[in-house]
């Protein structure tokens, strides 16, 4: 389902035996533009600690109350990788978390959970899988040879965005599939220059990121944009999408979006297995 990232901000994080702290901000990373983190405020529970909290852990989201329910108890969270030793977040910290939450590494692979597809509710049973030989070499080198830093969902609002004949607004917000953590949409505010209008575009139309300049470059002119569909929260449903793609002529991503299932896919997809995520 599609949220609005700002809906997740401030959500209470409640692990299996309590009220754990707050969301503060959303790690996401620039090539695939999923959400790989929810950076978690321990609050009074532990002062000044900061958390990673893998959407991989969620088992339950209520929008109406602000909770967001883990898998994971209290100590597990307080005895985890703590942001703060490492800032921004890089392979390094990433690998030490994925290793001490006894997680696949996102990395490896095309797809944006390798071995996972889209079946993050199966994931409970990836435990058992063990990697190759080659597989662990690759994760290795990836580690030594890149220091890839995440982004953070408040560093880039604000972004200037640039279309093909210059400037038209800035990123408000993000929209969040929350059954396979994408970050689906950028929000565009236009207020400087299209004072009635608000926009969505698909992350996926992003030409590139100037982070010396805080800029998002894309590949259409600002007419186009300004005559797209209007945006709203309450009619974003897949008529708007549909709508909207057929504007823009480009590839719905529910078509092209086909997964490809590994003999780890057909055990966790079999009758035997059940998923965590309520």
């Amino acid at each position: 389902m599609l949220q609005a990232a700002k809906k997740f901000m401030s959500m209470k994080v409640r692990a299996t035996d309590g009220e754990c702290g707050h969301i503060r901000d959303i790690y996401f990373d620039d090539d695939q533009w999923t959400l790989r983190y929810f950076l978690l405020d321990t609050g009074k529970w532990l002062p000044g600690k900061m958390v990673l909290i893998s959407p991989l852990a969620v088992v339950d989201i209520d929008f109406k109350n602000k909770i967001l329910d883990v898998n994971l108890s209290r100590v597990q969270i307080e005895n985890g990788p703590n942001p703060s030793e490492h800032m921004p977040i890089s392979r390094q910290l990433a690998a030490r978390h994925s290793a001490y939450y006894d997680y696949p590494f996102y990395w490896p692979g095309s797809g944006i959970w390798p071995e996972l597809g889209y079946d993050l509710a199966y994931y409970a049973n990836f435990k058992n899988r063990v990697t190759t030989d080659s597989e662990n070499s690759q994760i290795k080198n990836e580690i030594k040879n890149e220091d890839q830093h995440l982004r953070t969902v408040k560093e880039i609002k604000s972004y200037l965005l640039e279309a093909t004949d210059g400037l038209f607004g800035h990123v408000e917000d993000f929209v969040i599939d929350d059954d396979t953590w994408e970050l689906r949409y950028l929000v565009v505010d236009t207020i400087n220059w299209w004072p009635s209008k608000s926009v969505i575009l698909s992350t996926q139309w992003v030409r590139d990121i100037v982070w010396s300049e805080s800029k998002i470059v894309l590949d259409l002119s600002k007419e186009k944009i300004k005559n797209s569909p209007a945006y709203s929260e309450e009619n974003l449903d897949r008529d708007y999408e549909i709508n909207l793609y057929d504007y823009y002529q480009e590839p719905k991503y529910w078509q092209y979006e086909k997964k490809t299932m590994t003999e780890n896919d057909k055990y966790l997809k079999s009758e035997h297995v059940k998923g965590t995520r309520r």
